[in-house]
């Protein structure tokens, strides 16, 4: 019969582990919007629809698509005009 390791998982899982310290290790940049910006300049009361509107433009920085609060709330009309 053949041995194993009784820690074999915790080995295979070892540079998935890594991999995610060195990530959440990383700083993040300052989100360029809040959700009273979002609630402001788009009319939406607080609830999902900010979560989703913040989301989408923490998406954008990450992404290196928007780098001002500016050019965030521009993204974020794009993506919800209804013409688009």
């Amino acid at each position: 019969m053949r041995k194993t390791c009784p820690n074999r998982r915790s080995y295979r899982a070892l540079p998935a582990a890594s991999a995610a310290r060195a990530s959440s290790s990383a700083v993040a940049a300052p989100a360029l919007l809040r959700g009273e910006d979002v609630m402001e300049v788009f009319g939406v009361p607080p609830g999902p629809e900010v979560g989703r509107l913040l989301a989408l433009a923490r998406e954008a920085q990450a992404l290196g698509l928007v780098s001002t609060r500016e050019e965030a709330l521009a993204h974020l009309r794009r993506g919800t005009d209804p013409g688009t």
